[in-house]
């Protein structure tokens, strides 16, 4: 009978870049005419954004733009802010920018500074972090089946996540806020900010239905120069076009501002009663189907001279969804506060881990507090808060990993006593836990008949004092023999040995 080799294809996301380039920010501004004089800047704060991004042969380019807020305090004690937009652009290398990458550009600010110049020009220094991720589609010839006489072939079956695309949308999101016909007309905005977070992401009928919800949170000043605060929870929702339609699928659906913008709105009267809010959201879902696949690991022959072919590959599953929120509290001191003007914070660093049957994610935010003295002056405090997350997962060991995304959502706060505020903060964490093996896989069997085996005994039999925890197909493979007939003469059913044991071992 012929010998025979079952090979078929396997799909996996193989990462082809992953550089981060910094973005310096050295410029200087001056304020409009229409501005108030600056007496003390309070807080600098800078937010990037990419706007867009394209590949041209082997180039990824990406486009951004740094958003840097400065609220500071006038002459007559009042607050005030003002926007700059900084643009920057950064390109990347990519060794293959063919149609089957999947690119992810993200950025980060990672550190701010400013002065005042003079009364009407500030100067900054800045830093952003611009990371390119591209993975690309790639397909492997590995081994599912043989047919042979005379070697013996370990193969096993393997549920794993097949990748099947990477879809894009971006959304455009304009919404009007009104203040309410009891609050005093708009003066100017001092700050504001979006948190987008995904709720539901699901396949239906070769489509992707993604919901969510934009936070939105707005510091403002009204005419008479009292602050006032909006926050507000716009939903959204789309149809993300995917080519696939089956029930073992499933996707990861991440949103990310691109472009985020709120102004002042003025009625028929010429009054400034709302606020317009322009976001372009760009949605990325990666699709992917859960199959079960036969791969071999391991071959050899008790009659002749073989040699096998491998490759490392990486069998990678979501085993379970995560989709929940939590809080952090912590009681800060504020000296001086007699009231709160704002509160806001942003997450600074996490990390999260699999221990004990446990998913655990712990971190620090970076809380902002905007408040008045006795004196009715503006003050501005920074401070750290730790934050942990848990919850219990049946999935544990060195196979399983969880990386999921947190996010900011509230922020809340009660004046406790002299100089203290309870802070209390949610947050939102959603990914999945997955279970990751590297595993080498046959890619090839040569069997050379004119050569014969070579045999560790020419015995018929031998014994082998075996260890517990020694895997009978590394026995069988080391003497050239068969695991079925070592199970049959030892009346033994497991392939790892559950105690020391002495084997007989049958060569013929």
């Amino acid at each position: 009978m012929e010998d025979k080799i079952i090979k078929s294809s396997v799909f996996d996301n193989e990462t082809i870049l992953n550089k981060t380039l910094e973005q310096a920010i050295d410029v200087d501004f001056s304020l409009p005419e229409y501005y108030p004089d600056i007496a003390k800047i309070l807080k600098c704060q800078c937010v990037p954004y990419i706007t867009s991004k394209g590949t041209n042969g082997n180039t990824l380019s990406a486009e951004g733009v740094a958003v840097i807020t400065v609220i500071y305090v006038d002459d007559g004690n009042m607050l005030n802010s003002y926007e700059y937009r900084y643009l920057f652009s950064k390109s990347f290398e990519v060794s293959s920018a063919d149609s089957g990458i999947c690119t992810c550009v993200t950025s980060k600010t990672d550190y701010i500074n400013c002065r005042p110049v003079t009364a009407r020009k500030i100067d900054v220094h800045a830093a952003v972090s611009v990371t390119a991720e591209v993975t690309k589609k790639t397909e492997k010839e590995i081994i599912t089946d043989t047919d042979f006489d005379d070697v013996c072939v370990l193969c096993e079956n393997i549920s794993a996540n097949t990748p099947l695309s990477c879809n894009e949308k971006s959304l455009d999101l304009e919404e009007e806020i009104e203040i309410g016909s009891a609050k005093k007309d708009i003066n100017c905005i001092i700050r504001y900010s979006g948190e987008p977070v995904i709720t539901e992401s699901k396949l239906i009928a070769g489509k992707i239905m993604v919901k969510g919800e934009l936070f939105v949170n707005l510091l403002y000043c009204n005419d008479d120069g009292e602050i006032d605060s909006i926050k507000e929870t716009l939903p959204f929702g789309t149809m993300i076009e995917s080519e696939t339609n089956t029930e073992n699928c499933g996707n990861e659906t991440s949103a990310r501002l691109s472009q985020f913008e709120i102004k002042p709105k003025s009625d028929e009267e010429g009054k400034l009663r709302s606020f317009s809010v322009d976001a372009k959201l760009l949605l990325t879902s990666n699709t992917y189907c859960t199959e079960d696949k036969m791969i071999c690991l391991d071959a050899y022959s008790r009659k002749y001279e073989i040699t096998t072919e491998k490759t490392e590959m990486t069998f990678k599953r979501v085993v379970e969804n995560i989709n929940e929120n939590f809080s952090a509290k912590q009681t800060l001191n504020l000296p001086g506060i007699t009231k709160m003007i704002d509160l806001w914070c942003k997450i600074k660093n996490y990390s999260a881990r699999l221990n004990d049957g446990t998913l655990k994610a712990d971190g620090v935010l970076t809380l902002n507090a905007l408040y008045f003295d006795e004196n009715n002056t503006p003050l501005f405090a920074e401070r750290e808060i730790p934050f942990e997350f848990s919850r219990s997962t049946k999935f544990d060991g060195d196979d399983y990993y969880s990386d999921p995304d947190i996010t900011v959502t509230s922020v809340s706060y009660l004046l406790s006593g002299e100089e203290e505020a309870e802070v209390k903060a949610e947050l939102a964490v959603s990914g999945a836990v997955y279970e990751c093996k590297r595993i080498g896989v046959l890619t090839d069997i040569t069997v050379n008949k004119e050569n014969a085996a070579t045999k560790k005994s020419d015995c018929a039999m031998v014994v082998y004092f075996a260890e517990k925890g020694e895997k009978l197909w590394d026995i069988a493979r080391d003497y050239l023999a068969d695991v079925d007939e070592i199970k049959k003469i030892n009346e033994i059913e497991d392939d790892i040995l559950k105690t020391d044991k002495s084997l007989l071992i049958p060569l013929i």
